[in-house]
């Protein structure tokens, strides 16, 4: 999202303002009123119940990105098989916290589908948000864990320190933005949210490790 304002705002003269933190508590910010234009959410079921509220324009949304998720080891040579590591290895696992981050729920779902939950509920830490979750792993307060695979490009990170997860083991991270009734800013949400379906855009969100619809 840094690089496509960065770009916007080189193009359209227009500032624009990011405030970062997970899907649920955002959710939760936009529910007691906190003055943001557009949400941008890591999965749909979010955004449905914010149009259920009746605080959204719900003609602008859009699915702008599919995420993936990935398990990163940082002191392994070569992760080949994540789910031996995860059960193997010594130390904390982390992934973000299910009931807040879409990230963190197919983590979960990954872990359920392969019957091995309950063999690493132990050793399990949860982070507020992906970013957080990513911060226990490269501070070395978790040994492993399980976030965007779009950090670990961003972050140019060592591909043989993390395998992707097989998407049949989680159920898609479709994530879906869209611009708030309350934004006095509607007219320059709308101008955004055209540039975000430009081809250049899609592919900069292609490069970062997601995948995008064609068709919007």
């Amino acid at each position: 999202m840094k690089e496509i304002v960065k770009l916007y705002e080189r193009e359209h003269g227009v500032q624009l303002q990011i405030s970062l933190g997970s899907t649920g508590s955002l959710y939760s910010q936009i529910r007691n009123g906190a003055p943001f234009d557009a949400f941008f959410s890591a999965d749909t079921s979010t955004v449905e119940k914010l149009s259920a509220d009746k605080l959204t324009i719900d003609s602008s949304r859009f699915t702008y990105a599919s995420g993936k998720i990935a398990f990163i080891c940082p002191s392994c040579k070569r992760v080949e098989n994540w789910k031996d590591v995860a059960t193997s290895l010594k130390g904390k696992v982390a992934i973000a916290n299910p009931k807040l981050a879409p990230y963190g729920r197919a983590a979960k779902q990954a872990l359920v589908k392969n019957d091995l939950f309950n063999d690493v509920t132990s050793k399990l830490v949860y982070g507020n948000n992906i970013g957080s979750t990513y911060q226990y792993i490269r501070t070395g307060n978790s040994s492993s864990g399980f976030v965007a695979k779009s950090l670990l490009i961003a972050d140019k990170v060592d591909t043989n320190t993390y395998q992707e997860i097989s998407e049949g083991d989680y159920d898609p991270i479709e994530q879906e933005c869209i611009i708030l009734k309350r934004s006095k800013f509607k007219n320059e949400m709308k101008h955004f949210f055209i540039f975000l379906k430009s081809k250049k855009v899609k592919d900069m969100i292609k490069t970062f490790g997601y995948k995008v619809s064609e068709n919007v």
